[in-house]
């Protein structure tokens, strides 16, 4: 498949996930349209914001320990830089960090503000941690940060959605799933997606869907995985032939992959094209 750059940003994060893993161990008060034209090319798109990250204390020493180990890899500052440089933004959008008494991460809509939860990235520790699999700290390391970066990019996609009124069609929860993995596989970084596939795996763990399960707006645990997988398997031969030999179920599903990844990537790269600088 050819090479192509979303956001002007796939080049940056392999970089970036690399030092974070190897080296390190393991304006907001403009008018309401916020510049948005939906009719036009990139230069009708008004740059006006910024992301803004921020780190908010935690609530004990536990996610205390957890904030650091996500700060000291320095990660989003310069993903948040690199982003504002290369992307229009019609209003300041802020990343917190924070406690929040949840395990979750989430975008407000009305405070145009992505929260990533001290408690979220625990768990997904302690996801991996007692997997059962055999992890060195290094590849535990690597696995809950590649899942805690594919689930920031998945809030990014609701705050790209709202910020610049893109038109979705089905569940927005599986469109900014989409997004995510497009994001990292552009990027080369088909490892970090089959992590984050890994995570929801884990956590799925045999449980029988309840009718609210299956009434709330995101897939079940088990269709992310395995959407995941398919969108590797759709853009990368030897992925796709590790999946099949590693996940059976796969096998009437991996020839559409490709058709499917193709599909789901081009239309990410249309809608954004326009908010490139």
């Amino acid at each position: 498949m050819q090479a192509r750059n979303l956001l002007l940003l796939t080049l940056l994060l392999p970089t970036l996930l690399l030092a974070c893993v190897q080296e390190r161990g393991g304006g907001g008060d403009d008018d309401n349209n916020g510049g948005t034209l939906n009719n036009g090319g990139s230069s009708q798109r008004v740059d006006r914001g910024d992301l803004k990250v921020l780190w908010d204390d935690a609530a004990d020493e536990d996610q205390q320990a957890f904030a650091r180990w996500l700060q000291d890899r320095g990660f989003f500052e310069p993903l948040a830089e690199s982003l504002n440089e290369n992307v229009k933004f019609p209003y300041d959008i802020s990343i917190i960090h924070d406690s929040c008494g949840v395990e979750n991460a989430f975008y407000v809509p009305d405070e145009r503000t992505i929260v990533m939860c001290y408690e979220m990235v625990r768990f997904i520790y302690s996801a991996f941690a007692n997997s059962g699999f055999e992890l060195s700290e290094q590849n535990l390391s690597q696995a809950t940060f590649s899942t805690w970066v594919y689930i920031f990019f998945h809030e990014l996609g609701h705050a790209l959605v709202d910020a610049y009124d893109l038109p979705i069609t089905g569940r927005e929860e599986d469109a900014v799933d989409d997004f995510a993995t497009v994001l990292l596989i552009e990027s080369d970084l088909h490892s970090a997606v089959y992590d984050a596939a890994i995570f929801w795996y884990l956590i799925d763990n045999g449980m029988t869907a309840s009718r609210p399960m299956l009434a709330d707006e995101h897939s079940l645990n088990l269709q992310r995985f395995y959407s995941l997988l398919c969108l590797i398997a759709g853009d990368d031969p030897e992925w796709s032939e590790y999946i099949l030999a590693n996940f059976p179920d796969m096998k009437e599903r991996l020839p559409r992959c490709a058709a499917e990844y193709e599909q789901k990537s081009s239309a990410w790269m249309r809608l954004l094209e326009p908010w490139e600088k």
